[in-house]
């Protein structure tokens, strides 16, 4: 039977999910518009389905400026030539224009997803006073989901492999392929610095985790077994009663200093990256968050 508290997060978790979902494809259709309005390359020679305009121009110039051989191309008066230079700056300057407005769609919708995010914690961090216990036994997540949690969710360091397998794997139509070495380099220093992080919570948790074995507890256990009375035992339960509470303390405290992890790390990857590359990124974690629930769901079905 569930608490209150697992019943209250299972139901905000699943309209968390939901919204995800709908934001996922959000950030995948922002992605496709972008790289349509502004002229990112589909392949090697095309551009949204056909040549570039500017690519034309360059060709009337080349064919002028070698002069090949039966082409009026190589008659064009300074006259035609003012004109198309009037037009390269249009096709360049209606680029930059609707790039930047594309870039301000697209930081936008980062917002909204980064927002998204932080209400989860808002939200966490306040049943979590109520029952911490939860979280770390959380029913709302299947076994799948569970195997790959830590410390209540995703290890921070899990991000770093995400871009990395990305870039490397040379997902297509993915800008994260085009990561320059100044992008790796400062994602690099904050992989580093997340790494001891996540050392310092593991040492943390590891802590928490031997408290209840140590002299204090022994020394209550001791107790139980051998008071004899009521009121002794109402005594004795009311100490323990405290230091349980000192456990779950410590417990809430491990939970929102990983979670504190998470939101960072999400902020520093975004500071390194293009208003694209961050909608690229937020797409790559939504889904695999998506289709890591999924599969769980699937399997539990599967085995029932």
């Amino acid at each position: 039977m569930k608490t209150k508290v697992e019943e209250r997060f299972s139901e905000f978790f699943e309209k968390w999910m939901c919204q995800l979902h709908e934001y996922l494809q959000h950030l995948r259709r922002a992605s496709e518009d972008y790289r349509a309005k502004t002229g990112c390359e589909q392949n090697a020679y095309s551009w949204v389905t056909g040549w570039k305009p500017s690519a034309v121009l360059k060709l009337v110039n080349s064919i002028r400026i070698n002069g090949i051989l039966s082409s009026s191309l190589v008659e064009l008066t300074q006259e035609h030539m003012r004109k198309i230079e009037a037009l390269r700056v249009k096709i360049r300057d209606y680029r930059a224009k609707t790039g930047c407005e594309c870039e301000q769609e697209l930081q936008a919708l980062v917002s909204k997803v980064i927002q998204h995010y932080k209400d989860y914690y808002t939200i966490k961090w306040a049943l979590a006073h109520e029952d911490v216990l939860a979280f770390f036994c959380p029913t709302w997540i299947s076994p799948l989901e569970n195997a790959y949690s830590w410390v209540t969710g995703l290890k921070p360091s899990a991000v770093f492999k995400l871009v990395n397998s990305i870039r490397t794997n040379g997902v297509p139509s993915s800008s994260l392929v085009e990561l320059t070495q100044e992008h790796m380099r400062k994602i690099e220093a904050l992989r580093v610095k997340i790494m001891l992080e996540e050392e310092k919570v593991e040492r943390e948790m590891e802590r928490q985790q031997v408290i209840v074995a140590d002299r204090k507890m022994a020394e209550l256990v001791r107790l139980l077994i051998r008071v004899k009375n009521g009121e002794e035992v109402r005594q004795v339960e009311g100490l323990v009663e405290v230091a349980l509470k000192g456990v779950m303390a410590g417990l809430k405290k491990v939970m929102k200093a990983v979670d504190c992890v998470r939101l960072r790390i999400l902020k520093g990857v975004l500071d390194v990256l293009s208003p694209l590359q961050c909608v690229q990124f937020l797409a790559g974690i939504g889904m695999l968050q998506i289709l890591l629930r999924q599969w769980g769901k699937k399997r539990v079905c599967t085995i029932n």
